[in-house]
C-alpha cells in the first residue's frame, strides 16, 4: 500500500510538470510568456485601447493585454540608470509588460514611458530590458512610441519582430517593423519599414492601456 501511494504522488507530479510546461509552450508559440501579463482584452473595459486599420491592414487576429499594475523597484532602479534618472525629482508614469522576445525563455520587459520628458505629439519613449542573472539590463530604446505595440510571431536574428504605430509630425500614418539587427531594436520608427497594405497581422499587443484614463505606475 505505502508503495502504492509512492508511486501515485510521482506519476501526479510527473504529470504536473508535464501540464504545466505544455501550458508554458503554448503560451509562448503566440509570442507571450504570460506569467506576468494581467489578462486579455474586455470589449466593455473602458481603459482599452484598439489599433486601428490603416491601408486596409487587418488587425483581427491580434489580441490585447494591458499593462502590469504591480510597482518592480528592480525595474524602476534599471529605468532610472538608462534614462539618467533621480528618484524624487523627475516625475513621470511608466507602463510595462514581459514579453518572450527570443528562445530563452526569460522574459523580456517592455517598458512604455508617459510624462513631459518622454512624451510629444508623435508618441512616447519606450524600452526593452531583459534579464540577466536576476538583474534587468538595457536591450533597446525608443523614440515616438504609439501604444499599444504589437509583438508579432514573424522572427529577425534571433528575436521577435515588433509592430510600432507611426503618427503625428506630418508623417503619413502608418504601422513600422522594428527588426532586431542582432544587438538590439532600432529607435526611430518613421524611418523604418512599412508594413504593406492588406497584410494580416498575427501577433499580440502589449500595453493596450488607455493612458488618457489609467494612471500607470508614478516613478
Amino acid at each position: 500500500m505505502e508503495k502504492f501511494e509512492k508511486l501515485l504522488m510521482v506519476m501526479c507530479i510527473i504529470f504536473l510538470i508535464g501540464f504545466n510546461y505544455s501550458n508554458k509552450m503554448m503560451l509562448s508559440s503566440k509570442g507571450v510568456k504570460s506569467n506576468n501579463i494581467v489578462r486579455s482584452k474586455l470589449y466593455d473595459d473602458k481603459n482599452i485601447v484598439e489599433l486601428k486599420s490603416i491601408d486596409n491592414i487587418d488587425l483581427s487576429g491580434i489580441q490585447y493585454f494591458i499593462s502590469e499594475k504591480n510597482r518592480d523597484p528592480r525595474l524602476e532602479e534599471a529605468i532610472a540608470k538608462a534614462y539618467n534618472l533621480e528618484k524624487g525629482k523627475d516625475k513621470f508614469k511608466y507602463y510595462f509588460n514581459r514579453v518572450q522576445l527570443n528562445n530563452d525563455m526569460e522574459p523580456e520587459t517592455f517598458v512604455y514611458l508617459v510624462g513631459p520628458k518622454f512624451s510629444g505629439e508623435d508618441g512616447c519613449s519606450a524600452a526593452i530590458f531583459s534579464c540577466e542573472n536576476g538583474e534587468y539590463k538595457l536591450l533597446s530604446r525608443f523614440t515616438l512610441v504609439n501604444n499599444p505595440i504589437i509583438i508579432t510571431n514573424g522572427w529577425t536574428n534571433g528575436y521577435r519582430d515588433i509592430i510600432v504605430h507611426v503618427s503625428g509630425g506630418g508623417a503619413k500614418e502608418s504601422y513600422a517593423y522594428m527588426k532586431f539587427d542582432g544587438a538590439k531594436y532600432p529607435e526611430n520608427p518613421y524611418i523604418q519599414q512599412k508594413v504593406v497594405p492588406n497584410t494580416k497581422l498575427t501577433g499580440v499587443a502589449i500595453i493596450a492601456d488607455d493612458v488618457n484614463k489609467s494612471s500607470g505606475i508614478e516613478f
